[in-house]
């Protein structure tokens, strides 16, 4: 390969790379918008190196679950970072509003997996992330036991509305 070409592709890898950085900055900003401001402030304060570092989710090019299971965050870290590698990946939905996120600051094993059949938003069950990034959901029940916070319109303060 000559010199000229090697650039090209190294300038198209750059192109994309700073693409990909777009779409994750973005996605961040949408899903922490959704959030409520106490659970903004739990997830930058348990995750900087995934939510304030310019190079987004994917800087560091490991997968996410093996970096879930390496590195082991509160659930709702856990949570947020799924959302956002689901959204990114497969389109999926993206908003995280305080009484779901709730479910993940009370309950350390509660995990977004349970796939609303409409929009494909995964609400949380209680279950254990497994090194092939299949869920082996647990038979415990959880406290969110609404409908689907994208179906139904839910947004921040209406935690009532999904009991």
């Amino acid at each position: 390969m000559n010199a000229a070409t090697l650039r090209r592709l190294e300038a198209l890898e750059a192109r994309a790379l700073d693409e990909q950085r777009r779409r994750e900055e973005a996605a961040c900003g949408v899903l922490l918008a959704t959030m409520a401001p106490e659970h903004v402030a739990l997830v930058r304060a348990a995750s900087p190196a995934y939510f304030s570092a310019p190079e987004g989710i994917e800087a560091n090019r490991e997968p996410l679950v093996a970096r879930l299971l390496r590195v082991r965050p509160p659930a709702l870290v856990r949570a947020a970072l799924m959302l956002l590698a689901w959204h990114l990946t497969e389109g999926r939905p993206l908003t995280l509003p305080d009484y779901v996120a709730e479910v993940y600051v009370n309950d350390p094993d509660a995990l977004p997996g349970r796939a609303c059949d409409a929009c494909g938003y995964c609400m949380p069950l209680r279950g254990r992330l497994l090194p092939s990034g299949d869920i082996e959901e647990e038979e415990a029940d959880l406290e969110y036991v609404g409908p689907c916070p994208v179906c139904a319109g839910y947004r921040n303060g209406q935690g009532e509305a999904a009991s």
